[in-house]
């Protein structure tokens, strides 16, 4: 099957490029871009673990060559990760290389570099290693450096709309310098991830997206979203997500998996002012499962994917309330604070689980250290199956 699907991928691109305009990518000067974050992480057990502690200071250097050919383009990101602390089983924050010994360490990787060829206007192929942002495929930035996936990719912009495909063989987590297979039970494995997205003139937007992983996984997105304009600086959000995953073959865990996820939220804006309210529920068999197994880390893209919880688990229900404001006395200082519940059972008794939390972020306006953006992110967490938690993250990032 995975041969099949790279050769179908393989002749697709073939056939685009044989029969396309060869007008393609539009950068034609170098471009170097360096940028640092420094990242402290603590998270604080009320009981049973200890608190788990790690700082970094990473290094990034992303370089995108001039176009050759007017067809032609590759580009490179450079990671370097270097270890300020680290502390009680601090590996598991994925903020530092953990080595063969499990103790945490510095660390540097080439975290993409890829070759593009265009196809058309809007249209290229992207061949490397890269960091992905797609619903069903992606590397959120979270902690001091982000993942990435091996892929071929294909990928169209056409005015509202975009489509892509991607084939993917290996990955690499976070903290990590290794690019993996994806392995199970002895056996390696790929994904393959399409869809598309569109906006109608009307504001409505869809996106749709299936992945793949040869006997191992199947997963289904569909996302609709409107934003009804009010007048005076006034707009109301209706979002829409869908998710549905089962196992595909011998290779997952659990060969009957099979789950839903469904999110539906609603955010008021006024003036700098937004509230959200938003219910999230899990069908199926079992807790939902969003990531493709091995070295990845993608996560879900519903408004419950929050800072510690996903409220993913078996037939779990939740809600979040969320307010964001914008300091119009400060400007640069913007911040909101959330408030999310969910309930599932286990066994037979019914168990809670809630979380708050308080984010804040400035970005310096004026002189040598403009744009250098704080980030500080608390979380408190009240569980009935496991220990209440208190979690600090503190970023800061600049770009030169």
């Amino acid at each position: 099957m995975a041969k099949f699907h790279r050769s179908l991928l393989s002749t697709a691109v073939i056939m685009a490029t044989v029969t396309a305009a060869p007008v393609v990518l539009a950068a034609s000067e170098p471009e170097l871009t360096l940028s640092t974050r420094t990242f402290y992480f603590n998270r604080d057990f009320h009981e049973g673990p200890e608190d788990r502690v790690a700082a970094a200071q990473a290094f990034r250097a992303d370089y995108l060559s001039p176009t050759f050919g007017e067809r032609f383009q590759f580009g490179l990101t450079a990671l370097a990760n270097i270890k300020l602390d680290g502390r009680n089983n601090d590996a598991a924050a994925d903020v530092n290389r953990a080595n063969s010994d499990g103790e945490t360490e510095h660390s540097a990787k080439i975290g993409q570099v890829f070759f593009d060829a265009g196809i058309t206007t809007g249209t290229k192929v992207r061949i490397g290693r890269v960091f992905m942002n797609l619903p069903l495929l992606n590397n959120p930035d979270i902690r001091s450096t982000p993942g990435s996936h091996q892929v071929v990719m294909l990928d169209g912009k056409w005015e509202n709309s975009r489509f892509y495909a991607v084939y993917n063989d290996e990955a690499v987590t976070r903290s990590d310098i290794s690019f993996e297979e994806y392995t199970s039970n002895g056996e390696d494995y790929e994904v393959l991830v399409a869809g598309g997205a569109y906006k109608f003139e009307n504001g409505l937007g869809v996106h749709a997206s299936y992945g793949y992983a040869d006997d191992y996984q199947r997963q289904i997105y569909l996302n609709t979203n409107y934003t009804f304009d009010l007048g005076d600086a006034r707009s109301l959000l209706i979002d829409f997500y869908h998710y549905d995953g089962e196992a595909e073959g011998n290779l997952y865990p659990d060969p009957d998996y099979n789950s839903t996820m469904t999110n539906l939220a609603a955010r008021y804006t006024f003036g700098n002012v937004k509230l959200l309210l938003s219910y999230q529920t899990i069908g199926g068999d079992d807790a939902y499962d969003f990531a493709w197994g091995g070295s990845d880390q993608t996560l879900h893209q519903t408004w419950q994917s929050i800072q510690f919880n996903d409220f993913n688990r078996d037939d779990e229900d939740s809600w979040q309330i969320r307010a964001d404001y914008s300091f119009e006395g400060v400007p640069g200082l913007s911040g909101w604070i959330r408030h999310a519940e969910g309930t599932y059972d286990e066994g037979v008794a019914e168990v809670d689980e809630a979380e708050s939390n308080l984010d804040l972020s400035y970005t310096i306006q004026t002189g040598k250290l403009r744009e250098m953006t704080f980030r500080l992110r608390y979380a408190h967490i009240e569980a009935d199956a496991y220990s209440d938690i208190d979690e600090v993250r503190f970023m800061m990032n600049y770009t030169f």
